[in-house]
Order: structure tokens, then C-alpha cells, then sequence
């Protein structure tokens, strides 16, 4: 654990948890190998904390309630069984900000908060309507008043002023909104979803508007999204998550086949008093569909390691902006490629709604901060002549994406 001061008076700690992502692909097997053989390990983590938070990524609702959007990527969905994990964690809150949640349209964005809320987790960065997905969550804990902005970047099912979906990621708001909180005497965690998969660090964009926050009142700032851990700054007192991978995504096509650091992350404990965060402790772990492993002895310290080294580019924006040119002479390429694959694929007739969905991928391009970032710094690079004719991932991040060896 880091303690960077002694803490003044009543004091809480607040557990939180990366990406938990059951579907109805796998649902049956996890509730046959059962919640207490999966979460034993882990479970006296969330029972010691004051409140446990979880990043809920998946819809819940019974099939015919589901009516998938027109999107890029999955449509995720899992039965109300999904819920009998939260439930068992006695996870009390759940962050609902994500490119996953309105996947099955709004009346399963309402359907999956109800289920949540009856498994009895509060539920944060999703409602009816555009005021109700951006509304902190506020709560008491041992006489601490503690308040959680949840948002996420702008991919599909974001909520509007007169339909479900999840709160949309506005920084001048979300600074207003800290200013606001800060005046209510509550302490505030903004909890965001968004960057880039994959990459073991975050954009220098994402590190800017992390420290904006801070700068702003925020007493931590936690991130995720990317289905891989990423590092962790202390910035004047307030601890900076920039991703702790996934905590419970089971892969749900036998098809794929993640990166090693899929199945990596870290539980995050923060404590806090009425001064702010003065403690941060990381519980480094591995998952299998079976069971989530605490790691310790050598394991831990190799994870702790690794932690370490890809924390270290944090305090340095020159060496952020270096990493972000390499990931995005790869990336930014397939993403441009792509999209102009699909553009001559699909054609201009804009009322053949099979033709149109095509486009969708570019629509997220454009609207999507984390793309619209790496496709931007990509034509940057072209324009000053800073593309390999054949762009390879650099070995120091390739190698970083297998992840610590843990044995």
C-alpha cells in the first residue's frame, strides 16, 4: 500500500474493479462452476471495503426485450443471471458508462439498471435520458460523503435528452459538475471508460485530460476500457488509474483469442477521508473463466514489476507522445484502411440500411475521442513523413502486451 499522509478524523475505503463481462454464450458454465469458486479468493477484498464498485460491462434482460442497435463491434448481452455475480461480490455500486451498455437499446439499458439495483448495486453513468445518465452517485460512508462522475468516450448507445444509454464522456461538464460536488462537501472520483485496447499505455490526450480533472478538484481519477492494465500516477494527492485491465471477461467466441494481459489486472483500494485520498493499494490477480487468482510471492512481484515499468512513461508527456507515434503508425493505419475498404465495399446508397451499417465503423471514427485521436496523429505523422512504408508494432510495446511472466 502507498500512503502519501496520515488521514484526519473518519476515514472509508472504496474497492474498485475493472471490466465484468458474463454473456449468454457462457452464463450457463459460470454459474455451474459457481460464484464462490470463481470470486473466493477475491471476495474478502470486497467485503472488507466500505463500498465496492464494479465496471459493469454487458446488458442484462430475457431475449425477447433485447433489440440490438446498429453499431461497430459486438452486441454483448447476458441473461439477469448475469446479476448472481454482483450479488455475490456484494459489489453495492456499478459503473454503467460503456460502449457496451446500450448494445440491446434502451429498454434493456433500464431493464439491466432494475436487475442490477434488485442484486443491490447502485447503479451510476446510465438512465432514462441524458440528465439522469450523467447524475453522480453520492453516497455516505463512515461520515465521509463521497460522490462518483461516471462517463465514457462517444461510441454507440450514449443516451440522449430523450432516450436511454450511458452518460457521454463531456470534460468542461464533468469539470463543472467536480466544481459543484467540491462545494457539497463531497469528495469526488470521476470514473471514465475509454482509450485504447490493447495499448499498455494510456494516449498523451487521455494523461491531459486525467490531470485536468485532478486539477479541478477530482480526488481520483480511474479509468478503464482497454482489456489490458495499464499504469498509475499519484498526482498532488490524487491517485490516477489509468486502466486496471479486466477483472471478469470470460472470452465469449471460441475464435478469439486474446493478448495475455486480458487476463490480468489489479482491484484498486483507495482510502479516503474528508481532506480527500491520502492511501492507494493494488491487489494484482489473473482470471480464467474458473476462477479469479490474488496474486503473491515471485508472481506478484513480477506483476508489481511490470506495473512499474509501464507507470514510469507517465511523468514524462515527451516519452508518452514517443509510445502513442509508434502504436499509431500501426493502428491508426489498419483503422484508415479499413474504414476506406468498407466506404468502396458498401457504396453510396444511404437507404439500403445493410449498405449504410457499413459505414458505421467510420462513424466511430470520427465520434469516438480514443479513434478520432489515433486516426488524427496518424495523418500527422504522414504529413511529416514519419510512416514506415511497412509500420511494425515496436518490440517494446509488442513485448509488453504478453504481459509479465508470472512463472
Amino acid at each position: 500500500m502507498t500512503q502519501w499522509r496520515e488521514p484526519v478524523g473518519k476515514v472509508c475505503k472504496v474497492l474498485l474493479a475493472g471490466d465484468v463481462s458474463p454473456n449468454n454464450a457462457n452464463i450457463g458454465e459460470i454459474l455451474d462452476i459457481g460464484p464462490e469458486r470463481i470470486f473466493g479468493e477475491v471476495k474478502p477484498y470486497f467485503d472488507a471495503a466500505d463500498l465496492a464498485v464494479v465496471q459493469w460491462e454487458v446488458p442484462l434482460a430475457a431475449p425477447e426485450l433485447c433489440a440490438p442497435i446498429a453499431k461497430s463491434g459486438p452486441n454483448l448481452i447476458c441473461d439477469g443471471r448475469g446479476a448472481k455475480l454482483i450479488e455475490f461480490l456484494g459489489a453495492r455500486a456499478a459503473l454503467l458508462a460503456n460502449n457496451h451498455i446500450g448494445d440491446e437499446g434502451g429498454a434493456v439499458t433500464l431493464e439491466t439498471i432494475r436487475i442490477l439495483e434488485a442484486a443491490g448495486a447502485r447503479c451510476v453513468g446510465a438512465g432514462g435520458d441524458l440528465t439522469a445518465a450523467k447524475r453522480p452517485l453520492c453516497v455516505e460512508l463512515n461520515g465521509v460523503k463521497l460522490a462518483i462522475i461516471n462517463a465514457a468516450e462517444h461510441e454507440f448507445g450514449t443516451a440522449t435528452r430523450h432516450a436511454p444509454g450511458s452518460a457521454p464522456l463531456e470534460p468542461e461538464e464533468i469539470m463543472e459538475t467536480i466544481r459543484e460536488l467540491r462545494g457539497s462537501g463531497h469528495r469526488v472520483l470521476v470514473a471514465l471508460h475509454g482509450g485504447h485496447e490493447y495499448d499498455p499505455y494510456p494516449s498523451p490526450r487521455m494523461m491531459k485530460m486525467f490531470r485536468m480533472f485532478v486539477a479541478g478538484g477530482a480526488d481520483a481519477v480511474f479509468n478503464c476500457h482497454t482489456h489490458c492494465p495499464e499504469g498509475v500516477e499519484i498526482r498532488h494527492g490524487a491517485p490516477i488509474v489509468c486502466s486496471p485491465g479486466n477483472f471478469y471477461f470470460p472470452v465469449f467466441r471460441e475464435e478469439s483469442r486474446p493478448l495475455p494481459t486480458w487476463f490480468m489486472g489489479y482491484l484498486t483500494r483507495i482510502g479516503f477521508d474528508a481532506a480527500g485520498a491520502f492511501s492507494l493499494e493494488l491487489i494484482p490477480y489473473t482470471f480464467t473463466m474458473e476462477r479469479v487468482t490474488v496474486l503473491a510471492g515471485a508472481a506478484k512481484e513480477r506483476f508489481m514489476e511490470y506495473l512499474r515499468r509501464i507507470s514510469e512513461p507517465l511523468a514524462d508527456m515527451a516519452e508518452l507522445e514517443r509510445l502513442f507515434d509508434l502504436w499509431t503508425t500501426v493502428h491508426g493505419f489498419k483503422y484508415v484502411r479499413g474504414a476506406l475498404r468498407r466506404i468502396l465495399d458498401a457504396g453510396f446508397d444511404f437507404s439500403d440500411a445493410a449498405a449504410a451499417r457499413k459505414y458505421l465503423p467510420l462513424r466511430n471514427t470520427y465520434t469516438c475521442e480514443a479513434h478520432r485521436d489515433m486516426v488524427g496523429n496518424f495523418f500527422r505523422l504522414v504529413e511529416q513523413g514519419r510512416v514506415p512504408a511497412e509500420p511494425v508494432l515496436a518490440e517494446e510495446i509488442a513485448r509488453l502486451q504478453q504481459g509479465p511472466q508470472l512463472s
